[in-house]
């Protein structure tokens, strides 16, 4: 994309004769220059291509532009800015991103699969940061973090399916819609000397959990999913604990499955965790509905 390489060279939007559409540069339909494979190789651990021909940039500062329908897979960026930008619609799979900024973005119905949004330098050890970004219906599946900040962001049907934002922070966010085998940490494996997540603020009255947890997280700020589907407690760590001491006095497979599979989330319990919420359609499937029964009875007693 011969624009964004004359920006990287110096160059403003404006002075590269572009026309406006809907008030931001239009950019529309782009296409980056496919990567090509330079050779193959063979390992114990199987066989490799080797890619040359990546579009890479460094210090990229764009304001109000338009890239909807673009086609910008395999995308490298560093220490970049983006602000009012608007990738609706795009192909961005395979994006790797350091050390970079989206603030006031949109990203609907766009394809991210396969990127790295959540890297953090080394050196400087900063990651990204999102701010007011619109992931609406954007597919997030197999992105992959260290730790980002996702800051007053909504994620409105987006395809979050097996996602492990680590130490990712999110503050002032929304989610709505499915969120199946989501992951969010306090901090990340990788991240432990950055500042860590807390969820606060972050909305989820929408949303429905599908095997979503959250580690070592206090939880004290977050809207949890609302309606019959959920059991809400504000003492959580108490209720947990006398669920699973119920159902080790019972024998059947359905109930040691269930305090098995809870025990486990026992060890992540926030170190001043108070609130929580129980899913019943993951009670239901695993430990049927007596035992449902047991923990809408448990969760009345306290």
């Amino acid at each position: 994309m011969n624009e964004l390489t004359e920006i990287a060279g110096g160059k403003k939007l404006q002075d590269l004769n572009l026309r406006k559409h809907e008030g931001k540069w239009d950019l529309r339909g782009r296409s980056l220059a496919a990567p090509s494979v330079a050779r193959n190789v063979a390992h114990d651990l199987g066989d490799f291509a080797v890619v040359e021909g990546l579009t890479e940039y460094r210090g990229l500062k764009l304001e109000c532009a338009d890239f909807s329908g673009s086609q910008l897979k395999h995308l490298r960026l560093h220490n970049s800015i983006f602000t009012d930008c608007c990738f609706d619609g795009c192909n961005c799979q395979d994006w790797r991103v350091w050390e970079s900024s989206f603030t006031r973005c949109t990203f609907r119905k766009t394809d991210l699969r396969g990127s790295s949004l959540g890297a953090v330098d080394k050196a400087s050890r900063r990651r990204n940061v999102f701010t007011n970004v619109d992931f609406a219906e954007t597919d997030l599946r197999d992105t992959a973090y260290t730790s980002a900040e996702f800051l007053g962001c909504v994620f409105k049907n987006a395809k979050l399916v097996k996602v492990d934002f680590q130490g990712s922070v999110f503050a002032d966010c929304i989610f709505e819609g499915r969120l199946r085998e989501v992951l969010f940490y306090d901090r990340g494996f990788e991240g432990k000397d950055l500042t860590p997540n807390e969820m606060l603020h972050v909305d989820c009255r929408h949303a429905d959990f599908d095997y979503v947890e959250f580690r070592r997280l206090n939880l004290e700020t977050i809207r949890f999913p609302e309606g019959d589907d959920y059991i809400q407690s504000d003492v959580f760590p108490t209720v947990l604990a006398a669920f699973i001491a119920e159902l080790k006095k019972r024998n059947d497979a359905p109930s040691r499955m269930l305090a098995a599979g809870l025990a486990n989330k026992t060890k992540w319990l926030g170190p001043q965790q108070h609130r929580g919420v129980f899913s019943k359609k993951h009670i239901l499937s695993v430990g049927g509905q007596q035992n449902l029964e047991l923990l809408l009875e448990i969760t009345n007693r306290h």
